[in-house]
This record gives structure tokens, sequence and C-alpha cells, in this order.
């Protein structure tokens, strides 16, 4: 009970104070390995680096949940581009950098992922449209030579009654020796790119 007390008495002097209780809290310092970039903006800073390392999956029938090709739809889901960012869960790259180095990563710059974390804790300003990079067709990346190409024995159908439904190809390349893998393209054929992750 008395807890409760001291909870109220502080709210209403919190609000007594006048102005929103939010312009009176400290800003949120960037998460460790981060800093803080200022005047970024969605047109001039943002946008060139959604184009160039989101749009290959965030776009109207893609595979990302969302599409990010213009700025409302980056606004609406600021805060969960943010978080994946800084978090280095997006744009998915599991090669560790400390091993060996593979052309086309996915993988942000720190200098991207400051700038994205710094135009959401700003809240995300549109800035100039006049600043917008043209478009531009995501990178569709190609191998210059295919020694083999692994299919499925037979086709699967997702079950529809499951939210999920994961499922695991085992492809069995058949290969006399251990051999090395320089190069991997995913070129499954699909109806519908939502039932690919």
């Amino acid at each position: 009970m008395i807890r409760s007390l001291v909870l109220s008495s502080t709210v209403l002097s919190l609000a007594a104070c006048g102005g929103s209780s939010a312009s009176m809290l400290p800003p949120i310092p960037p998460p460790p390995g981060v800093t803080k970039k200022d005047g970024v903006t969605y047109y001039k800073d943002v946008q060139p680096i959604m184009q160039r390392s989101c749009q290959g999956c965030h776009v109207s029938g893609g595979v990302g949940p969302f599409p990010l090709t213009s700025y409302d739809e980056a606004f609406q889901n600021s805060g969960s581009v943010s978080s994946a960012v800084v978090g280095r869960r997006m744009p998915p790259w599991k090669p560790a950098d400390n091993c060996q180095k593979f052309q086309n990563s996915r993988a942000l710059t720190q200098d991207a992922i400051d700038t994205i974390y710094s135009w959401v804790a700003d809240g995300s300003p549109a800035g100039n449209p006049a600043d917008a990079p043209p478009n531009m067709t995501p990178n569709q990346v190609k191998l210059d030579w295919v020694d083999s190409t692994l299919m499925p024995s037979g086709s699967y159908t997702p079950s529809a009654s499951l939210t999920t439904d994961y499922h695991c190809f085992i492809l069995d390349p058949k290969l006399a020796a251990d051999r090395d893998i320089i190069g991997y393209t995913n070129q499954l054929r699909r109806n519908d790119r939502k039932l690919l992750t």
C-alpha cells in the first residue's frame, strides 16, 4: 500500500512539472560499439543503404516480412530495422570476418550501422526528397561457372494449417573426396516468394 502511494505521488509530481515526461528524459546512449551521428535523414543517408543492402528481400512480395522501398515503409518499421541492424541480425550474413573474406558480402559496415541507429534515434526524419538516390535494381549475384547443381529428390508443399512450416532439404553432392565450396547461389523455383525465408 505504501509503495502504491509513493508511485502515485511520483507520477503526479511529474505531470505537474509541465511538458511531456518523454521530453524530460535524458537521451538513451548508443549501444556499445555504435557512434551517434548528427543530421542523418532518410533520403540522403538511409535510403542508399536500404537500396544496396535491404531491398534484395524487403520489397513488396519479397521474402522479407515487410517492404523497405519507401520512406513511409521504413518509418513504420524503423524500430525493428534499428534493432536488427545494431544487433547484426540483418542483413543476414553468417560468415565470420576473421576467417575468410567473401565477395558480395551483405554485412553492413559500422558506418552504415551507425547511420541507421542515428536516424531512428533522432525520430527517423525524412529530409529532402531531392536528396534521394536514383532507383536501382538490387544486386543479383551470379557465379562465373558452375561445377555442380543439386536438386531435391521431390517437391514439397508447405502445410496450410501451420503458421511456420520449417523444412530442411538434405542434398547429397555424392563427392568421392572432400572439396571446398568457393561459391554458392540459391535459385529455388517458387510460385510464392513468401514461402521461402
